[in-house]
Parts: C-alpha cells; structure tokens; sequence
C-alpha cells in the first residue's frame, strides 16, 4: 500500500481551510435581521405596526381613524393580551377642527433603535413624528418629536 502524496492531500487541506473561513465569516459579518412594518388602510382608517420604545423588543399595533383624528394602539404581552395602550389625538395637533384632515401614515426606528410614527397631513402639508414612550401595563399619551411642512419645503 502506497502513502498519498502530498499533492494529493492539497486539494483537500485548500477545501478545509475554505470550509472553516467560509464558517467564521458567516458567523462574524452576518448582517442584522431584517425587520418589516406592516401598514393596511382603507378610506376611513389605517392599521399598522412599530417598532417600541429604545430598549423595549417587540412592536405594537396601532390604528388612526381617519374620521376622528384619533391614533390608538397597543402592545401584546408575554400573556397573549394587550398589556400597554397608546392614545393621541392628531386632529388637534393638525388643526383639524372640521373632520376634514387627510392622514397617511408609515413608521419606522430612530438612529438609536426606538419606535417612531410619522403622519402627514395633506390640507396642512404637515408631518408630525411622534415617538413610542416605554411604559408596560398602562395607558400612555403618544409623544410629538417634531414637525415639518412638506409643502413649504417645496416652493
């Protein structure tokens, strides 16, 4: 019986070393999960999900009546019920004293991780962001982080 060369073993010694840095790279420079929000609407209302508050894994659910102005949401706990409620009247903060706003809504994260809803108004040509505060079992008001005019921007 004959020992192999060694330049039989080469190929295989070249394969292992391939298979064990492919390995390691995968394992170290894996990019982060991707995560999607959810938006559905239709003439009167939008549903849809956002990341939570800094710190706070997870997302909640939220629904602006379109009618009303008003921005409701929640978040499901560990239990499978709704353990934290959000409530904003954006009509207010739109000047929408007539019913007469037309919202659309998207969400999204922050530089630093936190949850961030953006509505924009068609009639005032606003959009009003407003962050996620963290909070568990409660009821908690939405916070307003800032606004801009879209249309003024483009004249």
């Amino acid at each position: 019986m004959s020992t192999p060369s060694r330049r039989s073993l080469l190929p295989v010694a070249c394969l292992a070393v391939g298979v064990l840095a492919g390995s390691v790279g995968t394992a170290v420079l894996s990019p982060a999960p991707l995560k999607a929000e959810a938006v559905d609407r239709n003439e009167k209302m939008a549903i849809f999900t956002s990341p939570l508050s800094i710190g706070r894994p997870g997302e909640g659910v939220f629904v602006l009546d379109g009618t009303t102005g008003t921005l409701v949401g929640g978040v499901v706990g560990n239990n499978g019920g709704f353990t934290t409620s959000y409530m904003r009247n954006v009509a207010a903060d739109f000047g929408d004293r007539a019913g007469l706003a037309e919202y659309v809504v998207v969400s999204g994260t922050t530089d630093n991780g936190g949850g961030m809803i953006y509505i924009a108004e068609n009639r005032s040509g606003v959009v009003a962001a407003y962050g996620i505060p963290a909070g568990n079992g409660r009821q908690l008001p939405l916070v307003p982080a800032g606004t801009f005019n879209f249309k003024a921007a483009v004249q």
